[in-house]
């Protein structure tokens, strides 16, 4: 399904209504109206200008490089929502959505999807665009807790090393309180993204053309890869941390 130049005017003169009711009930909040449509045409041109050229020119390098800035970007947005040192923490998250993105994304669109070229941009990048953009919320929380846990812990952390443990064992206890506490809650992310924003991308997909049957059963798919994933950074992102930090 493609939309023409005047399609989109069209559409857009939607918003003559919204607008219409604002300046009757005289609603002052026309500059940030105007700010944040502007940001979003923005955002959405430069995305829709890098995305066409990506996927036109469907070279592995560029799609993998791609992957690599999204999973980059992502690492630090989680990194500032914990509140936590960007120069500290960059590493460990950034392998933890790599690892846990391009790992059950190329499984989904390999095995799961029967894609014969899983790194074909039409596919790869919607995919694992999705899977990273799931982790920010989920691994921010999942920082906040572990940072959390060595300084409320501190005593027993001190007392185990004290007593012969070494990093790894005296970290352990810390590690499983903070995927224990952080799994319930990405459960409820999960489910809350199932009646939110998942109908609407069965819906999009059933008007590409997808068959009804096959567009939830792919939805089904996507949410379960995108829970997979979370768990799975989470938990590489506190080995690769814990493997390679001396001290908390």
């Amino acid at each position: 399904m493609e939309i023409t130049v005047l399609g989109f005017a069209l559409g857009m003169l939607l918003l003559v209504l919204p607008l219409y009711i604002l300046y009757y009930y005289r609603i002052n909040i026309w500059q940030k109206l105007a700010k944040g449509l502007l940001k979003m045409l923005v955002v959405m041109a430069l995305t829709a200008l890098f995305l066409k050229y990506i996927i036109e020119m469907n070279n592995t390098f560029v799609n993998i490089l791609w992957f690599l800035l999204m999973a980059a970007a992502a690492s630090a947005a989680v990194i500032v929502k914990a509140r936590l040192h960007l120069r500290r923490f960059l590493m460990p998250v950034f392998a933890g959505v790599t690892v846990g993105s391009l790992t059950t994304g190329l499984y989904l669109l390999f095995l799961s999807l029967g894609i014969e070229n899983p790194i074909d941009g039409r596919f790869f990048i919607p995919i694992v665009g999705l899977l990273i953009g799931n982790m920010i919320t989920v691994n921010s929380k999942a920082l906040a807790t572990y940072h959390a846990g060595t300084a409320y812990h501190a005593q027993l952390y001190d007392y185990l090393l004290g007593n012969g443990a070494t990093y790894t064992e005296a970290t352990r206890y810390i590690v499983r309180r903070t995927i224990e506490k952080t799994a319930l809650p990405n459960i409820a992310h999960t489910a809350g993204i199932v009646v939110s924003s998942s109908p609407v991308i069965m819906w999009t997909m059933i008007l590409g053309g997808t068959s009804a049957v096959s567009a939830a059963a792919i939805q089904v798919l996507i949410i379960v890869a995108m829970f997979c994933s979370s768990l799975m950074s989470m938990a590489v992102t506190l080995w690769v941390y814990r493997r390679y930090t001396i001290g908390v």
